[in-house]
């Protein structure tokens, strides 16, 4: 069992990052392997619209890290995705995952059986980024939408999140609810 986290932030040490450590540090607390990932720090080309994506075995962009994650992404039992607000919405780096992520075609699902979610602002529009991380899990796999737990919250500096107790302890929630759940029998 493993939660693969991908952190979507432009900061690797920013709020949205500090609240996917104390999840994934609860998970772990669980019994279940963790494993998280920074999209800035992977060679990820921006998705070039093929035409012919989704029928391919394999993105046909230039040979990169993106398609690696992306199988990993999909064979993982359990995933957590975290974006920081930007104009209302996911990061513009996750968004170019999500969309190099079509070559897995609509036919091919993810397997997790555990989803988070988590998104931070300084400001609005946390609502709206996690109702797109939401739409893409909901997408791509058939795990119901009221088995996708998720954090959002207000930090508008460094260090922020993980000063807050509230936060802290809904990441917290939030990693040990997925690891429960990954537990579960299938």
């Amino acid at each position: 069992m493993k939660i693969l986290a991908i952190v979507s932030s432009p900061h690797p040490g920013g709020n949205s990052s500090d609240l996917v450590d104390i999840a994934l540090e609860e998970a772990k607390k669980h019994g279940v392997e963790v494993e998280k990932e920074i999209l800035i720090e992977k060679q990820i080309g921006w998705c070039l619209g093929h035409e012919e994506c989704g029928s391919q075995p394999g993105c046909l962009h230039a040979p990169d890290d993106g398609t690696e994650l992306a199988e990993r992404l999909f064979s993982a039992d359990g995933i957590l995705l975290s974006s920081p607000v930007h104009m209302r919405s996911i990061s513009a780096i996750m968004k170019n995952f999500m969309t190099r992520t079509r070559f897995k075609g609509i036919d091919n699902s993810l397997c997790a059986r555990s989803v988070g979610l988590v998104a931070v602002a300084s400001n609005s529009g946390i609502e709206e980024t996690l109702d797109d991380l939401e739409n893409y899990v909901t997408r791509r796999s058939s795990i119901s939408p009221e088995k996708i737990l998720k954090v959002g919250g207000r930090a508008k500096k460094p260090g922020d999140a993980k000063a807050n107790p509230e936060l802290v302890q809904k990441a917290r929630q939030l990693g040990r609810k997925m690891a429960e759940e990954l537990k579960r029998p299938s």
